[in-house]
Order: structure tokens, then sequence, then C-alpha cells
């Protein structure tokens, strides 16, 4: 039976808009300490809603598969290590963070192996119907800062950056959601129903501009490392093809500068009066950020090639001289040493796998890009690759793949780029050989998902209340963030 696919690019594009809306503007409803829990139940609600509805249906249609098997072979990787961390570490709730690190990188090549069959059209329109509401949301989000950036000089608070960003607990927080979004604003002006409207390309250009003005503002190195490495590398890989979104991302850069230029030096010095106070602050060291890698890559050695267990970084005994002398922290900054300090090398190797999978895919796609035949499909997937390389790098230097936000945008950014690599054929006309077959093992499949799913979503709400119940009995930032705003507390079992 032929499956109509129209639905999905709307349910996405209305799910998209929900994680946007939560994501830049949950400030407005909730506090900063609320916001980071409700956006880790978003998260965690959304994977164990994907477990539900993808896997009864790929038993069904398990050819659907094919064209990711080496990736679902590095996929198994990270389900082994997940297994020994979630026991070896002997923590409470100590398959909470595995199980959602794992839900992560897995679904979205089963959600990609399942809508990819819709073929190219539909893969594009997918890609859409996520562009548009963040593009919309980016614009939101810079005339918002706009306006605090106004109110604040008339207040005479002419150091704005400690205002802006806004809307997030922490200034990292933002720079993850920039590394994600800024290679994907370009991409707006040359795909969807707006893609020839003026209007629409000065809105694309004003948010762009705005969101690099933050960037410059804030100093994100991490995030100007990924994409700068981004750029690179899309560029070197797809050549004269990635031109013309690299021309736009450029003239979003140039804005940004612009307003830098404008509204940080320009007019503060104007209404100060002391251009002294308007020199571009850049911290040009580590953060601390050396004693903690060299910390984690102790851990990772000690039972190499598998980790100490799921949140032994918080309740290890010390390693290094430099650490014991050092400003503790509940993650090590750096995403890799902190999956091979907790979760074993194991894992690292697995998520690296997955990433020679899809670079292996790009070489592959790289000849359809640069015959120029399809030039809305190969802009898509140089935007879309420039977001994922862009989050990689960062994550080197930052937890870009643990705080909700920028795991929530992540999602669907993963998953497009995932379709964006698969073959995409239309799914044609199937049999009924073997449906009570498949029937009961799909019926299966989703008893067992949902029992996994309930419990895994019942420690997750019983982690929350355990560690609000021992907030009150320590008083150590090292504890925070973590899983939770509030932190994670070792309790005895």
């Amino acid at each position: 039976m032929q499956i109509n696919y129209r639905i999905y690019p709307a349910s996405f594009g209305i799910l998209a808009t929900s994680v946007v809306v939560v994501v830049l503007f949950g400030g407005f409803f909730s506090s900063d300490f609320d916001l980071y829990a409700i956006q880790r139940f978003l998260l965690v609600g959304i994977l164990a809603g994907l477990t539900l509805v993808l896997l009864p249906r790929l038993i069904c249609n398990f050819q659907s598969l094919n064209g990711y098997r080496n990736a679902l072979g590095f996929c198994c990787l990270l389900l082994g290590a997940m297994s020994i961390s979630g026991t070896s570490g002997g923590a409470l709730y100590g398959w909470v963070e595995p199980v959602m690190f794992g839900g992560f990188f897995i679904l979205p090549i089963l959600l990609a192996a399942w809508l990819g069959r819709a073929g190219m059209t539909n893969v594009q329109s997918l890609a859409e119907s996520f562009l548009y509401p963040l593009v919309v949301g980016c614009l939101l989000y810079g005339y918002v800062a706009l306006i605090i950036y106004a109110g604040k000089m008339q207040e005479g608070e002419f150091r704005v950056i400690d205002y802006l960003p806004w809307g997030f607990n922490n200034i990292r927080y933002w720079s993850h959601i920039a590394s994600w979004a800024l290679p994907l604003l370009p991409l707006a002006v040359f795909v969807g129903p707006l893609k020839r409207s003026g209007l629409w390309r000065l809105c694309v250009l004003i948010a762009g501009g705005l969101w690099w003005w933050v960037l410059i503002l804030s100093s994100a190195r991490g995030s100007m490392v990924g994409l700068v490495a981004s750029v690179f590398f899309s560029v070197v890989l797809m050549g004269r093809q990635a031109f013309p979104w690299l021309k736009e991302l450029l003239r979003h850069f140039s804005l940004g500068i612009l307003f830098w230029l404008t509204l940080s030096l320009g007019l503060p010095a104007i209404l100060a009066g002391d251009a002294g106070t308007l020199s571009l602050d850049i911290d040009t060291g580590d953060s601390g950020r050396i004693p903690m890698f060299a910390e984690a890559f102790a851990m990772s050695m000690v039972h190499a090639p598998f980790g100490m267990g799921a949140q032994s970084w918080l309740t290890h005994e010390l390693l290094t001289d430099s650490y014991q002398n050092a400003s503790k922290f509940s993650h090590p900054h750096n995403m890799y040493l902190f999956w091979a300090a907790e979760y074993g090398w194991i894992f690292v190797f697995g998520v690296l796998g997955l990433v020679a999978v899809a670079f292996g895919k790009l070489l592959r796609k790289r000849a359809i890009v640069q015959s120029g035949s399809n030039q809305e499909y190969a802009l898509c997937l140089i935007a879309f690759t420039a977001s994922v390389v862009a989050a990689l790098v960062h994550a080197s230097v930052s937890a870009v793949f643990l705080a909700p936000a920028s795991m929530l945008v992540g999602l669907f950014i993963i998953t497009i780029f995932w379709m964006l690599l698969g073959e995409n054929k239309e799914a044609g006309n199937r049999t009924g050989k073997g449906t009570i077959t498949r029937a009961i093992a799909a019926l299966v499949v989703f008893t067992i998902s949902l029992s996994s799913s309930g419990i895994w979503s019942y420690e997750v709400w019983q982690y929350h209340q355990a560690m609000l119940e021992d907030k009150a009995s320590f008083e150590d930032d090292r504890w925070a963030p973590r899983f939770w705003l509030h932190g994670n507390f070792p309790r005895a079992q």
C-alpha cells in the first residue's frame, strides 16, 4: 500500500515551531531554573515518543534501514557503552543520561530512514518546515535583543553584554544555538515558498545580522571557531556550488559587523563620552578547561576502553594534580572527553563512526551537488552539513550535546541531515507477504517500547524530584548544571 507522507512536513513544522518557542522564548513564561527542566522534559518526551512511533513501524518495514546499515552498526557500539556505563557507575538514576545520549544519536537515523522513503521532494519540504520557524524565531529574538539594548541605553547601561544574549541561564547555552542556526539562516533565501520575496530576504538578512552582532558582542569563541571550521569544510568539500550560500552568509556576517560597530561601539561612545570603555573584551585564556581536559582523559584511561560509569565525573576520586587545584565544574567542557571518561572510548568510537559514515555519504553526494542538477537540494545539504560540523567542533570546548536547548534544536537538524544523505527513493507498493507476522512483531516491539519509555520517563521524573530535595544539602557549585540546572547531587544508596 502506498503511504501518504503529506502530513509529515506539517507535523514536523508544528513540532519545530513548538521547540523554537520553548528554546528562544521560554524565558517569557518561566524562570531560568524552571525553563531548563521544561526543555529537558520536552526532550525526554520527544525521544520517548519517537521510540514508540518508529520501532514498531520499522519492524514492519525494515527495508527502510538498508541505506543506514553501516550507521546502525556503530549505533550498536553506543548501545553497548550505554549498557555498561549505566550499571558500572553505581549511581542512582545512572540510566537516565546514557539513554538520553543513545536516543539522541540513534533515533534521528531511524526517523531519517522512515521519512526518507517519501522521496527527495518530501525531504526538502521537511527541511523547509524546520527552517522557516527557525528563521522567524531568530528574527523575533533579534528584535527583542534590540528592544533590550535600547532600554539599557536609555538607562545609561552601556555594557549591554551583561544583558545580551537574553533568555538563557548562561551565555554558552545561547552560543550552542548560534552554532546550529547561523549556517542555516542563509538557506532560507534559496528554498521554500518565500524565496523570491524581497521582504522575506530582507527579514532573513536582518535576523542573521542581529545574531552575528550578539555573537561578536558575546565573544563566544567556541561558536566562532566552530562556524569558521564549518564554512571551510563545506566550501572545500562542495566547491563552487557552496558559493551562493557562502555569499549570503558573508552578507549576514558583514551586517553583524556593522551592527556591532554602530550599536556596540559608536552609539555607546557618543552617549558615554568614553571610548576607552568600548574595547572588545575577548578572553584568550583556556577558562580553566585544560585541567578538566586532563582529568577527563585520565578518567578515560582507568578502565579503557570502558568508562568509569555514568555520573562518575561528579563522584570519582580526583586523579590529576592540576584538577585538584583548579575550580570544579559539573562536566569537563569537552563532550568527547566527557563521554570517554564516563561511557568509555567505545562510546566515542561509536560517535566518530557515525561521523565517518556521514562523511562517506557526503563524498558520494558530492558528485550530485557539483553537477548542479538540483541546486535546492545541494544548498540544503551544504547548509545542514555546515550546521552539524559547527556543532561537532563547538562540542570540543562546550556542552553542546548536554544542554537541553541545544539538543532539542540539534535533534531536528541531525535528522534532516541524515535524510539529505539518504537515497530518498519513492516508496513503492508493498505486498501483503508476512503481514500478520510483522504485525505481531510490531505489537510486541510496541509493548516493549512503551514499557521501556515509561520506565525511563518515570526515572527522569524521580531523578528531578530527588535532586530538588537534595539541593538544599549542597552548597558546592560544581554539582551544577548537569542533566538539571540545579545539578546532580550524590546521595547514599
